[in-house]
């Protein structure tokens, strides 16, 4: 017997939702996998499929009024867990999407838990092990989401560069250029991090609003968001960059790969810069960097993570050498 139930945090039946992981992951693969936030602000309900009163598939529906593809307003399914099922599957995807018609929306996204601040993406396979940050699920919730209909729309790349060149002429001469115009790049101040965050705020919101699928956030969630970040970060790989009159104008943000027990691997999570002419490289002297300081510290290998597969940040991430080692999709529907 098939039962879909609807349910929020803090509800009397969540516990099933979060129990439905236990059904689909063994012990060691349980290991693996990240806690899933669920995203308040936007969330419609959390969901769970119970097969003969056993959760065995569990999503949430998210309802960012913001979120847009395609001129059409867009819903999104997130912390999408599911045994290998397609009937169970499909079952469960059919029930959201038209909750989501009931919402006004004509286009399902997914997997994304509200917004691209928030976890997305389904890993196309798992050749490699995850590296911190990186979220592990099943590799067949692709075969699931396609199964339903769900076609990509977006293309990832996560790379890995073991070389660590650096000090390239043509980098240093742009810095060169930046720093006699008066750039200055310094490290994030650690004892001042709430405060550097919201001196951060305005600046990644600019710099990131052309982003596919970008979506505001209010300063207070992005504080919450980015906050618990500062027990990560060590000296020398989170920077700043600032003009002469102390604007912002770019910034990188990278942390070691504490899954990795082999080798000593640092995580490119974010880089940014101004969007404006003037600052074009900028994003390379900030990589340099990061690959200097790495190297003197002792590290290997670099990832850098979740890079959509445009020309632009393919770009700046094959400064790194890096080449593609794990892929990432994003689907969509029309509903």
């Amino acid at each position: 017997m098939i039962e879909i139930i609807k349910t929020k945090p803090d509800d009397t039946q969540y516990y099933l939702y979060e129990n439905t992981i236990a059904n689909i992951y063994t012990s060691e693969e349980l290991k693996k996998t990240l806690s899933q936030s669920i995203n308040k602000v936007f969330l419609v309900h959390c969901y769970v499929l119970l097969q003969n009163n056993i959760p065995v598939a569990r999503a949430s529906l998210y309802h960012n009024p913001l979120l847009v593809y395609k001129n059409k307003q867009t819903v999104s399914i997130g912390n999408f867990e599911c045994i290998d099922d397609i009937d169970c599957s499909n079952k469960l995807l059919s029930h959201l999407e038209n909750e989501g018609k009931l919402l006004g929306a004509s286009y399902f996204i997914g997997p994304m838990n509200g917004s691209t601040w928030d976890d997305y993406r389904f890993s196309a396979f798992h050749n490699e092990h995850n590296f911190f940050s990186e979220p592990y699920h099943h590799v067949y919730y692709n075969e699931l989401f396609t199964a339903f209909g769900f076609t990509t729309i977006s293309h990832y790349v996560s790379q890995k560069d073991n070389t660590l060149k650096y000090d390239d002429d043509a980098i240093l001469q742009v810095e060169k250029q930046f720093v006699e115009n008066g750039l200055v790049i310094r490290n994030i101040d650690l004892d001042n991090f709430k405060n550097e965050l919201k001196k951060l705020y305005p600046f990644i919101c600019e710099a990131f609003k052309n982003n596919f699928l970008y979506t505001t956030i209010s300063e207070a969630s992005f504080l919450e968001k980015y906050l618990p970040v500062h027990k990560i970060i060590e000296p020398g790989f989170m920077l700043i960059a600032e003009d002469e009159n102390k604007n912002i104008v770019g910034f990188i943000f990278c942390f070691r790969d504490f899954y990795n027990k082999t080798a000593q691997s640092l995580v490119v999570k974010t880089a940014a810069r101004c969007n404006a002419t003037k600052w074009k490289g900028l994003a390379h002297v900030l990589g340099n960097r990061i690959v200097r300081h790495a190297v003197k510290n002792g590290y290997t290998d670099l990832v850098h993570a979740f890079v959509i597969n445009n020309e632009k940040s393919i770009r700046f991430s094959e400064s790194f050498d890096g080449n593609a080692y794990k892929e990432y999709l994003l689907y969509g529907k029309e509903i």
